[in-house]
């Protein structure tokens, strides 16, 4: 039987725990790359297109993209990621900057002018608490609020900041589509995980399912192989912002997600 959307991200989350437990040196790059291929390869309502990693999103502080089309309403996010490491001090992965500036401070800066919901994805190798009401630990991807991370961490006095402390402000990503609060009702969902982080964003990162950009429609409509050729021409700008797009579609029957019962 196919897996639901919930259970592919439920698979891949718990796998990636294994991967940092049994190589301990793999990076965010490699684990983000697998993430990207393998939700692709594993389900068919999942489509995902991985970019020149060379431009590393230098502009934007986010790695890739994730879109979940709904019926009507469909979300857009953008999401950095960061490797926890045990026993480390988090703070300047968090508060990292280059050239052009903190790179959270550009994700944020960009969410209400681009509409997209800003979040961190952190790869965590350890059974820690965190929001889920279910209490999931398994798994070794997590998902924070951006705007929270910066109120809490960089807006306060410099700290040791643990992957408990970052855990403890994250759901696991399997959240997103196993979770009945969520059930295509992103906004109650992150009010009620991230609250109050999501109150000053102006805008909620919704697009109407049947007026999607262009680079989305043809991610949706063609197979990778055909994409590849052209689509880094095509859609530069989007290819130049990010390094992946991830698109989940939940719109019929067979596309649905099972929430965690």
């Amino acid at each position: 039987m196919p897996l639901s959307v919930c259970q592919t991200f439920t698979v891949c989350s718990k796998e990636i725990l294994k991967w940092q437990n049994k190589q301990e040196a793999v990076n965010e790059e490699s684990i983000s790359d697998w993430f990207l291929y393998k939700l692709n390869d594993l389900n068919e309502n999942i489509r995902s297109i991985q970019f020149n990693r060379i431009q590393e999103a230098r502009m934007t502080g986010a790695d890739f993209e994730l879109w979940v089309i709904g019926h009507t309403i469909t979300h857009r996010f953008r999401i950095q990621a960061k490797r926890l490491r045990r026993g480390k001090d988090h703070y300047y992965g968090i508060a990292y900057t280059n050239e052009h500036g903190r790179q959270i401070e550009k994700l944020l800066h960009e969410a209400n002018i681009k509409n997209y919901i800003p979040l961190y994805a952190f790869y965590n190798d350890e059974n820690l608490d965190n929001r889920c009401n279910y209490k999931i630990k398994d798994e070794g991807v997590f998902v924070s609020s951006a705007q929270e991370l910066y109120d809490q961490i960089i807006n306060k006095v410099k700290e040791y900041v643990s992957s408990e402390t970052l855990i403890s402000m994250s759901i696991p990503v399997s959240c997103l589509f196993c979770c009945p609060l969520a059930n295509g009702n992103f906004d109650n969902f992150f009010q009620n995980y991230f609250q109050p982080s999501f109150h000053n964003q102006n805008k909620n990162g919704q697009y109407d399912t049947f007026n999607l950009p262009n680079y989305i429609n043809s991610i949706l409509r063609e197979n990778n192989e055909v994409i590849q050729k052209w689509f880094f021409q095509e859609f530069k700008e989007i290819t130049e912002e990010v390094s992946g797009v991830i698109v989940v579609d939940l719109r019929s029957k067979n596309r649905s997600n099972k929430n965690r019962e």
